[in-house]
């Protein structure tokens, strides 16, 4: 074996600089593909073909080609490391040959010096007694080639290990470049099968993006933390970075089948949901944020899927599990501050389980979960009650507090009015004595009084001080906060009707806000959502000056979004330049033949 060290890293300069070339070069194309994708002629059922074409097929291969590079150059930089670390210089030149001939040269000297002191110190002997000559040492010589033998053999060895590091780095590096051959394979069969990808094919090549341990075996976590990052802050991801996580996600961080189980569970079989929680989930705290963190990415990637998000219903009921969950860990957090408790730290000192989910059948598009969620903080255990003896006996052995909590998911486009025809059966025969948005504060005035009296009647002894703390509460202060809830579902009712969106209203009982209840309402798009953006966006691109909020669009901002529609829709009808037969507010809003009423430039992009 020869190490010219300067050669070869003078060889793995220049790969990583032709590397880096070439990873330039994908970006530039990456970068034009994805302009092909935003033209604004790219319209209609065909424009959609195009744009399926290049992001499910061409602009994933396009990242993973450049995620190997990036691999690829952090794998020769490692080399190049371990060259350097081998001598520290270089310039050095080792020859194996060199060293073995070397180490053979120095066998020889202590072979030979110790037969030249044995005969020496023979010959000492013989006249020994005559003069005393006393013993010659050869230990300074031998001691010294021994040394330099030893070096030799360390040399060896950690060239040996250097080439083997060096040989495991380049072999990782080859196996990812045999999958990503697998994967180009199978894009050309996909290519030359048809000139555009029927539906047939997209689905193929999405699950085999899902399912293939190819694409897994192409996927960096390092590389792909950073995109994760991105999407969780709400920064803008390229279109190629949305479907990398997309898939990222998919094959990585959540089991898809378990997902559909568990909407399922919500959507038919609540015993199986009340299993699932307090067998799987609540069994500690540590499995309820991952089980909210998993739910969560799975959400999350749905909005970055190829072609565009799937409406489903099992994004409803996942969407209104995941307002469960976030209920739960609220209520756990509240409880461990009163209780002095680290959730994370002493979890050996808390029990967390559901008793029921209680059934609320509607005949209206929504879904409603509420359950009875209960805790228990406990110093000491004396009697060594499991969690599962807990559950099943109802043992109290400490500190403990129900939480009454009700989630309602309010899905398809016309959840607001949903909304509004819930409210009036919520209310029955009180309905004539509320208005406009109060109404849907009255209602979970009343709800979150029945919740509260069935949390907080619950209260063990000596924590009494709970309910006392809250009915102290100023009546100011919990009128304003009524009157906050109120305008909060009234706001969003109006904010869907507008925008024909989706709602979740969570809802529990505590003793941190002035009127005893804490209220959260999330807005979600739906398919008629996208499509009243992309037409207001078309008309803002064919006419700049009237309104449109892209700011409040991209921060998804919703209720500023609805806000600016409702108040530009005279401008838009009929106060802008383009005469009084065009109303651009109706062809936005999706009225009835509402295409019929456009400019002939705008039309003929339709």
């Amino acid at each position: 074996m020869i190490l010219d060290t300067n050669e070869l890293i003078t060889e793995i300069e220049r790969s990583i600089e032709q590397k880096r070339d070439h990873r330039d070069q994908l970006q530039t194309l990456q970068s034009k593909v994805e302009a092909i994708c935003h033209l604004e002629t790219l319209q209609g059922e065909g424009g959609a073909a195009i744009k399926d074409y290049f992001t499910t097929l061409h602009l994933p291969v396009l990242l993973f080609f450049q995620q190997f590079i990036e691999t690829h150059i952090s794998q020769l930089e490692t080399v190049k490391d371990n060259l350097l670390s081998y001598d520290g210089d270089a310039n050095t030149l080792v020859r194996t040959e060199f060293l073995n001939e070397v180490k053979m040269d120095l066998n020889r000297v202590i072979n030979y010096t110790r037969d030249s002191a044995n005969i020496i110190n023979s010959a000492y002997e013989s006249v020994s007694d005559l003069i005393h000559t006393g013993r010659w040492e050869s230990s300074a010589l031998t001691d010294k080639a021994r040394e330099a033998r030893g070096q030799i053999e360390d040399a060896e060895d950690h060239l040996e290990e250097t080439d083997q590091n060096n040989q495991t780095v380049l072999e990782t590096s080859q196996a990812t470049l045999e999958h990503l051959e697998a994967l180009v394979r199978k894009v050309e069969g996909w290519t030359t099968k048809e000139a555009m990808l029927s539906q047939e094919t997209i689905e193929q090549i999405r699950s085999y993006y899902n399912d293939s341990s190819t694409v897994s075996n192409l996927m960096n976590e390092d590389q792909m933390r950073p995109l994760l990052d991105k999407m969780r802050t709400g920064e803008e991801l390229t279109l190629t970075e949305k479907t990398m996580v997309y898939y990222y996600i998919q094959n990585e961080l959540v089991d898809q089948e378990k997902m559909g189980e568990i909407a399922n569970k919500v959507a038919t079989d609540k015993e199986g949901l009340v299993d699932h929680l307090n067998e799987h989930v609540l069994v500690s705290t540590e499995s309820l944020a991952h089980e909210l963190e998993t739910v969560e990415l799975f959400l999350m990637s749905q909005e970055l899927k190829p072609g565009g998000v799937d409406h489903s219903m099992e994004l409803a009921y996942l969407r209104a599990y995941e307002g469960l969950l976030r209920n739960y860990d609220r209520f756990i957090a509240e409880m461990a501050k009163i209780g002095k408790l680290d959730p994370e730290v002493h979890t050996d000192k808390l029990f967390m389980g559901v008793e029921d989910i209680i059934e609320k059948p509607s005949e209206l598009n929504m879904t409603i979960l509420e359950t009875d969620f209960r805790i228990e903080i406990f110093p000491e255990n004396p009697y060594n009650i499991t969690r599962q003896e807990w559950l099943e006996h109802n043992h109290s052995i400490g500190f403990r507090q129900h939480n009454v909590s009700e989630v309602m998911y309010f899905y398809d486009e016309d959840a607001g009015s949903t909304m509004g025809r819930w409210a009036v059966q919520a209310l029955g025969e009180d309905y004539e004595n509320y208005t406009g948005n109060f109404i849907h504060g009255a209602i979970f005035e009343k709800i979150g009084s029945l919740a509260y009296e069935l949390t907080f009647g619950r209260v063990v002894e000596g924590v009494e001080f709970f309910k006392a703390g809250v009915d102290m509460k100023s009546g100011h202060d919990e009128e304003l906060a009524v009157k906050k809830d109120q305008l909060a579902l009234g706001t969003s009712e109006e904010t869907a009707n507008d925008l024909h969106m989706e709602v979740r209203v969570s809802n529990r009982p505590t003793p941190n806000t002035p009127n005893g209840n804490e209220l959260h309402v999330e807005l979600y798009k739906t398919e008629d959502t996208e499509r009243l953006l992309e037409r207001w966006n078309k008309v803002y691109e064919f006419d700049n000056t009237l309104p449109y909020p892209k700011e409040a669009i991209e921060e998804q901002d919703w209720h500023q979004v609805a806000e600016v529609l409702k108040m530009s829709e005279t401008e838009l009808r009929h106060g802008h330049k383009h005469g009084d037969d065009i109303d651009f507010y109706r062809y936005i809003k999706g009225g009835n033949d509402s295409e019929d009423i456009l400019p002939v430039e705008l039309s003929e992009e339709e």
